[in-house]
């Protein structure tokens, strides 16, 4: 793989996470609203240690991947462990509880992370790996 074809798959693979955050926000589904909505006003939305303590791993987590997806575009090094270890974060997040979501963010989340998984295996088992100085 070109160095031009992983960057070209490290900005798609960004873009569908991005669009997997957003998808639900965009479009009207009634049902889900009210699902939403039931589950809010049923969940302990107060601030504890605990959920500032999960608030605080999301943020870094996000922060790293931020971080990793700038550093493997450029092909750095040392982007390449913060892209596995931000995604060994990542699993904090069921902590959260209950998630609703529509099958197109669903979509875009798999995919997402079918090629997150693609990306690792590019950086640390293909020959592009001697491409990270």
């Amino acid at each position: 793989m070109s160095r031009l074809s992983f960057r070209i798959l490290l900005v798609f693979s960004f873009l569908l996470g991005i669009a997997s955050g957003f998808v639900d926000e965009l479009i009207v589904n009634e049902e889900m609203d009210l699902i939403t909505q039931c589950m809010a006003n049923s969940a302990d939305m107060s601030i504890t240690e605990h959920n500032a303590f999960l608030f605080a791993v999301v943020m870094v987590g996000s922060l790293a991947i931020l971080t990793a997806y700038a550093g493997l575009f450029f092909f750095l090094r040392w982007a390449r462990y913060l892209y596995l270890v931000s995604f060994a974060l990542m699993p904090f997040t069921i902590f959260f509880g209950p998630d609703v979501s529509s099958g197109l963010q669903g979509f875009f989340t798999d995919i997402a992370n079918v090629l997150s998984g693609v990306i690792l295996v590019l950086i640390f088992f293909s020959p592009l790996k001697d491409e990270f100085k």
